[in-house]
């Protein structure tokens, strides 16, 4: 009888290929759809806002989160509505402790290439640690030098006491001014901040939402950015978005 032919344990030249090829295939198939999700949301394009806007401000920006779904950067940041182009995107990173927004990580990336400024923002929960809050946010936040200073929204009180939400906020506030060497601003609404936070954060800078039409947002002091509507339609975009002005000159958003 004939000696059995010993089995190679090495694999073969077939076997060291296929896997790589299919890793190749499924990053091809990811551009191609991100190319065609850019075609698509490019046709969405509009000669005005459809909303009203304030005039007699020099910047114009949105802010954004997975229910915009796929947005065209380069479309909205050389689209021109109404005379105006928007200038500045704030993203939605991150909110409470483990919830991570889908369309961040890709938004960011585009958003910079096609010129916009960039910031990046968390959705604070008052409920749950402010320190676990902060880490998870700058775990996935991602903060250049040149972008706009980290924000955090807050807008509800979940059951706490003014007291209990203003030494959560501090604490967020803290952690991640001293991480990030910036110090990030606050976005809340009027009835909020008269309610929890005056006189407690008045050397912050406030992002404040205010849906009326009116020269200026209701809040008794100095504010940096006004979200004026969640109306605004933006070329690019495919659905309603939150539109805000700048309150400052070209010179002192390029400062900021």
């Amino acid at each position: 009888m004939p000696p059995k032919k010993k089995s190679s344990s090495s694999p073969k030249f077939k076997d060291l290929i296929i896997f790589p090829v299919i890793i190749f295939g499924i990053y091809l198939l990811y551009i191609l759809y991100d190319y065609y999700l850019d075609q698509k949301a490019e046709l969405h394009s509009f000669k005005a806002f459809q909303t009203w806007v304030p005039k007699g401000y020099e910047i114009y920006g949105i802010d954004v989160s997975k229910y915009q779904n796929h947005i065209s950067w380069k479309k909205v940041s050389q689209a021109v509505q109404e005379g105006i182009k928007i200038k500045f995107v704030f993203l939605k990173t991150t909110e409470g402790t483990y919830i991570i927004d889908k369309t961040y990580f890709s938004s960011v990336k585009k958003a910079r290439e096609a010129g916009l400024r960039v910031g990046s923002y968390h959705f604070y929960r008052p409920r749950v640690s402010s320190a676990v809050q902060a880490n998870h946010f700058l775990r996935f936040a991602s903060i250049k030098d040149s972008d706009l200073p980290p924000v955090v929204d807050i807008e509800l009180s979940n059951g706490q006491t003014s007291e209990n939400i203003k030494k959560g906020l501090a604490n967020w506030l803290r952690i991640v001014e001293e991480e990030c060497n910036k110090k990030p601003i606050i976005y809340t609404n009027p009835t909020f901040y008269e309610k929890y936070l005056k006189n407690d954060f008045d050397d912050y800078k406030i992002w404040v939402a205010h849906y009326q039409n009116t020269k200026k947002p209701r809040l008794d002091r100095d504010w940096t950015f006004w979200q004026f509507t969640e109306e605004a339609r933006v070329s690019g975009i495919g659905t309603k978005v939150d539109l805000n002005v700048f309150n400052g000159t070209e010179e002192e958003f390029r400062d900021l």
